[in-house]
């Protein structure tokens, strides 16, 4: 379990970089995304879900069955909960502590992390 928690964690990175490049791409880049920065935060954090479907199912789990959309499937499931826990984080971090919204960007992420490692370990490639 360690091997693959170690995996899913360098995965995470590679998820991160490409998540934040994009959010900050859009939000500081454009004054539409600016001012929308939640629909930023679900635009960039939809995109990084099929790279991170595909590393995770071949790299971090090893899981060589060809259930692709029945795994898709309950990927996405589990993400969009992940999904929804950053998404209140963040806004709870902008709209009730008046965090920039970055801080409460990195804050959101352990949480993350912790949700979606132990369900996609147990549920979606179990």
């Amino acid at each position: 379990m360690i091997q693959k928690f170690i995996r899913y964690i360098l995965v995470g990175v590679s998820n991160t970089v490409m998540d934040f490049g994009l959010y900050i791409g859009l939000t500081r880049g454009f004054t539409f995304w600016k001012e929308h920065y939640l629909i930023a935060n679900a635009v960039t954090f939809s995109i990084v879900v099929t790279w991170s479907f595909f590393v995770n199912k071949h790299w971090t789990f090893r899981e060589p069955s060809l259930r692709h959309f029945k795994q898709y499937v309950k990927f996405l499931t589990v993400t969009m909960v992940g999904m929804g826990i950053a998404q209140g984080v963040l806004w709870g971090g902008v709209e009730l502590f008046s965090l920039p919204d970055l801080f409460a960007k990195i804050i959101a992420g352990p949480f993350v992390v912790a949700w979606n490692f132990s369900m996609h370990r147990r549920w979606t490639f179990g």
